[in-house]
């Protein structure tokens, strides 16, 4: 055979606090696996554990020279290395060949047969309690179906749901049929790959046909034993990755002997052949030394065009490396994209960087820089919808393009600025203000005020020590009233404020806590992936749709729902040392207050 034609679907389950899941496919390489934990801990490193063993897998795949059962099982050994005990691991994998199917599991999990009419197991451990690597290898037949589970996924899906579903033939009229099993259960630990050959079974005398494998040996519904899956011994395995496209003949044009010393090589033997006419050596002795000349020469051109093409397959497997793993990225981003934002934000900027990496170092114009373009677009796209492209670049704006932090800028003593119907209040450690004119004194009412909001006229300074005073106009004079109903809240690690009608206070911690005429609403950040590092200031209006958080130890805005779930973020190195940010009431714009100055940054 010269290749391997597959077809394959994913299904994956929806990650839960307990149970996170992913399929996985790069070239012939096929993956699922799951992480399950009970442990609170654990629990919130799943997805990152799930990612980085998938990563290493695939350095140490994709690094090994020769590919035997040995050296895969090694490889895996070694991406799942430092996983912790208390995590329950599922990993089937499979890897085609040619024509030829070699299947692991490690942990717990099931990789199941369809061959004609029949359906079987050809590898399966349900019930493991180390992670001891099992193995199987056969050849294919043209149509034949194999589903790699993770042991979730062959738990939770019923056995009639696969029959009815292996009824297709089509990989994706499979996953069609059994995803609602998946996706309606509450286990987030199920995933699989439905993995279609097409391929040229290989040619065997009959006799060998019938001891490999034979369709009517295949009970059903009974499972094939692993033995009937002919084991051993497969294919060398040393020249495993995929395979380039088809190269011309040395007859055709060819890129790849654009550097061939062919006409001047040519040039040269003439010259040096010209030198012996006249001299003294005998008619067979010159035959004999211009053979041995054009012997040399062709060698030379033959050496010439292996390293050309050793050092294109070389940039080739570059190539795959970069793409695979940029295409496996963006891939889980899109699946993600409407379940989590968050972590479709993350895998699309894993695929950037990688795409970004080795962008420069393909032969421009080439087939494979095409491709590695045409992905980057896509990934770009993403960014762009999600706003989180290319950190964007801060640029210095005048002061009056933002009145809020205009007014921090020329007094730096401020403790607080808050705008409303278009004018701009100030609290310094004396009064609340408005256009140098005093509006309410400060009767020792607050002594370590961060922060001041104002709503329908109304004033409210955050005070750690003193908690949220709030001041009610009252004729020409303003009024102190209580704002929280029964006992106040524990103040003392809040750092600011912002109001919509509701009031949001930020905590020194990250979290945040919302009220609203009084009494705390639930509320909460959800799918941010990355904690919050000393944020100092949030930002919202009646006027916004979202929440903006200056979370100045990790130099972003985090832009957030005002249900809490994260929306996109904002880098820039100004964000490091920022004091305040305001938002444009389109919210195209932000606003910071950086080392004196103020910057503007494109949302």
């Amino acid at each position: 055979m010269s290749g391997t034609n597959l077809s394959f679907a994913k299904i994956v389950a929806t990650p839960t606090l307990s149970s996170w899941s992913q399929a996985y496919n790069a070239g012939s390489l096929f993956i699922v696996l799951s992480l399950i934990s009970e442990d609170e801990l654990l629990q919130e490193e799943l997805p990152q554990k799930g990612k980085q063993i998938l990563t290493n897998l695939e350095v140490e795949f994709f690094g090994l020279e020769k590919k035997t059962f040995e050296t895969i099982q090694k490889a895996i050994s070694e991406s799942i290395h430092d996983l912790a005990d208390e995590i329950t691991l599922s990993l089937s994998l499979a890897y085609c060949k040619e024509d030829t199917l070699f299947c692991f599991i490690i942990g717990n999990g099931r990789i199941t047969l369809k061959r004609n009419d029949k359906i079987g197991v050809v590898l399966e451990e349900l019930s493991a309690t180390d992670r001891e690597i099992k193995s199987s290898s056969g050849y294919l037949e043209t149509d034949d179906v194999i589903l790699i589970q993770t042991a979730k996924f062959s738990e939770s899906v019923p056995a009639k749901t696969i029959l009815e579903a292996l009824d297709n033939t089509l990989p994706n009229d499979i996953a069609e049929t059994i995803s609602p099993s998946v996706h309606g259960g509450s286990e987030g630990g199920a995933s699989a790959i439905v993995l279609s050959y097409k391929g040229i079974a290989r040619i065997l005398d009959n006799e060998t046909v019938e001891e490999k494998v034979s369709a009517e040996d295949l009970p059903q519904p009974k499972t094939i034993p692993a033995q009937n899956f002919p084991i051993n011994p497969p294919p060398d395995l040393s020249s495993d990755l995929p395979a380039r496209p088809h190269q011309k003949d040395l007859g055709e044009e060819d890129e790849f002997l654009d550097q061939s010393p062919g006409p001047s090589l040519k040039d040269s033997l003439k010259k040096r052949l010209s030198s012996f006419k006249g001299s003294q050596l005998p008619r067979r002795k010159k035959m004999l030394l211009a053979i041995a000349l054009i012997l040399v020469g062709s060698l030379l051109v033959s050496i010439v065009v292996v390293e050309n093409h050793s050092q294109s397959n070389k940039d080739h497997q570059q190539f795959l490396k970069a793409y695979n793993s940029a295409k496996k990225d963006y891939s889980e981003g899109e699946g993600l994209l409407s379940l989590n934002k968050a972590l479709a934000l993350e895998d699309y900027r894993s695929a950037k960087v990688t795409l970004d990496s080795a962008q420069g170092k393909l032969k421009a114009g080439s087939n494979d820089a095409k491709q590695l373009a045409d992905l980057k677009s896509k990934v770009d796209k993403r960014l762009n919808e999600l706003g989180g492209s290319n950190n964007p670049t801060a640029s210095e704006v005048d002061a009056s393009s933002a009145p809020i932090l205009k007014a921090f800028l020329d007094d730096s003593s401020l403790l607080g600025v808050a705008e409303e119907d278009g004018k701009v209040y100030e609290l310094s450690s004396k009064a609340i203000s408005s256009e140098n004119k005093t509006l309410v004194k400060n009767d020792n009412n607050w002594n370590s005020a961060k922060a001041l909001g104002t709503f329908s006229g109304n004033f409210y300074v955050l005070d750690p020590k003193n908690g949220l005073l709030k001041f009610v106009p009252t004729g020409n004079e303003y009024a102190t009233s209580t704002y929280f109903k029964g006992d106040s809240p524990d103040l003392k690690n809040a750092v600011s404020l912002s109001i919509d009608s509701s009031i949001y206070i930020l905590f020194s911690d990250g979290t945040i806590q919302k009220y609203t005429r009084g009494e705390k609403d639930s509320f909460s950040l959800i799918n941010i992936q990355k904690s919050l590092s000393s944020p100092t200031y949030i930002y919202t209006s009646s006027d916004l749709k979202d929440i903006y958080i200056l979370d100045n130890g990790n130099s972003r805005i985090i832009k957030i729902d005002k249900t809490g779930s994260f929306v996109s973020e904002y880098a820039s190195p100004a964000l490091k040392v920022a004091k305040a940010i305001s938002v444009s009431n389109d919210e195209k714009t932000a606003y910071i207050l950086s080392s004196g100055k103020i910057y503007k940054l494109s949302l």
